[in-house]
């Protein structure tokens, strides 16, 4: 484990502007009844109240202990970004130190899309850069389970909370990821994880992800939120080429229009993966 479970505690006991605050006055790495008196002070609540919530939390943590890890922002391998402080983990927490394309794409794609995510993933597969994909129906699972049957290195990005059980329709492909790749979720166990958490997942997919590529989605798709924030950012997008010149997709060819990169055969998809070496997994900072 490369986090600290307890500052990960006090972070859902007290929100992360008040886990910043505390950070400042107290180690937030002990258990929050050490310090709650100093603590319930600081955030301007009853001592009774945060202790409530922190045995809420606590409570939830215990009842998911075993199931998950927790990777902490002084990792090397924690994956920067503007959403989570602090990452649950099942599986091979190296993989996030290698380099990693981000697919993303319809949940109902053509044949052409699945075989345009194929190309990239057998790609992928023959530089040893890591893929990550939404844990979703569609192209991101297809690819996900492509990469595993093909030996290659999954990451699965999960809307649910750390130790809750899968969706029933992933279950397989969850577990085939604990075992040979890795799953992650920015929500901690016991977080409530209503449908529009899937937007906080994506929010952090766009902003962990390296390179994006998006060979098919319909317009004004959920992949758009992901494609778009890249792009805001900077950040290499690839469009497949054959569907940004189907007029279907009206947004693809805005998209290529504005300087995403095309997608036509495996060539273009080695100009997309990123060149860096691999991160340092020990975990020297976290205990």
């Amino acid at each position: 484990m490369y986090g600290n479970i307890e500052e990960a505690k006090c972070y859902e006991a007290a929100g992360e502007k008040g886990w910043r605050k505390l950070c400042r006055l107290v180690d937030t790495s002990l258990p929050l009844p050490s310090y709650s008196a100093k603590a319930a002070e600081a955030l301007g609540v009853s001592e009774e109240d945060l202790l409530s919530r922190w045995g809420a939390v606590d409570d939830a943590f215990r009842k998911a202990e075993g199931k998950f890890s927790i990777l902490g922002r002084e990792s090397a391998l924690f994956p920067q970004n503007e959403v989570s402080q602090f990452l649950y983990y099942a599986g091979d927490v190296s993989l996030l130190g290698f380099p990693r394309v981000t697919v993303i794409g319809s949940s109902s794609p053509s044949v052409k899309g699945k075989s345009d995510a194929l190309t990239m993933v057998q790609e992928l597969v023959l530089k040893g850069a890591a893929l990550m994909a939404p844990l979703d129906r569609g192209i991101a699972g297809y690819a996900l389970a492509a990469a595993l049957k093909l030996g290659g290195r999954a990451i699965g990005v999960s809307s649910a909370a750390a130790g809750s059980p899968p969706r029933e329709s992933l279950s397989a492909l969850e577990r085939e990821l604990e075992e040979k790749g890795l799953v992650v979720t920015v929500f901690a166990p016991g977080h409530p994880t209503p449908p529009w958490t899937v937007t906080q997942r994506n929010a952090f997919i766009a902003s962990a992800s390296e390179c994006v590529f998006l060979p098919e989605e319909r317009d004004g798709g959920p992949s758009w939120a992901i494609a778009d924030a890249v792009m805001a950012k900077g950040v290499k997008l690839m469009l497949s080429r054959s569907a940004s010149e189907n007029p279907t997709f009206t947004f693809m060819k805005d998209r290529a229009g504005k300087g995403a990169m095309l997608f036509s055969s495996s060539r273009d998809a080695r100009k997309l993966i990123p060149k860096h070496g691999v991160a340092d997994s020990s975990p020297d900072l976290f205990s």
